[in-house]
């Protein structure tokens, strides 16, 4: 093989390899620390039967979104942290299909490559609560469902930023 082309390959490799690797880093979500101590809360056993059949309250904008919560290790750790306070999370919107905000905590995961809907509620890198009102593909664990179908997501979650208090009820 001539020089020339052998110099043309390895240039056109290169590049594609550098366009690549700036895509893939370019795409990283970016999360602010917004000055909560970081600690992993682990799920554990409880005898008080009211924490096990209480669920997650979830607001936004004032009103009261019904969610059907999945029964893995992350909901039950959020709880278990909720049994002791209520979470704030400032969330901002990302890529214009959710809203995204850090937690002040780690949770246990079990990502999977999946696809997110309108609707989907999920824990991304362990430390970050995504809803989301459009699709993607990522790799995360669900934490849940909007479980009312008429509720305009869009309206409540395509702005800059939303409040979402998270809370423990019976």
């Amino acid at each position: 093989m001539p020089l020339k082309t052998l110099l043309r390959k390895i240039c056109k490799l290169s590049f594609i390899s550098l366009t690549v690797v700036i895509l893939v880093s370019c795409s990283q979500r970016k999360t602010e620390n917004v000055g909560k101590d970081m600690s992993t809360y682990e799920v554990r056993k409880t005898q008080e039967s009211e924490k096990t059949m209480s669920t997650i309250a979830m607001t936004i904008d004032g009103q009261e979104i019904p969610v059907e919560w999945e029964d893995n290790t992350s909901v039950q750790a959020l709880k278990e942290y909720l049994s002791k306070e209520e979470l704030m999370i400032e969330m901002s919107e990302y890529g214009g299909f959710e809203q995204v905000g850090f937690l002040g905590m780690t949770l246990l995961s079990q990502d999977v490559r999946q696809a997110a809907n309108p609707g989907d509620i999920m824990l991304y890198t362990s430390s970050n609560i995504v809803i989301y009102y459009g699709t993607n593909h990522w790799a995360f664990t669900k934490l849940g469902r909007v479980s009312e179908d008429s509720i305009d997501l869009t309206a409540l979650l395509a702005k800059d930023s939303v409040t979402l208090p998270l809370s423990l009820q019976d």
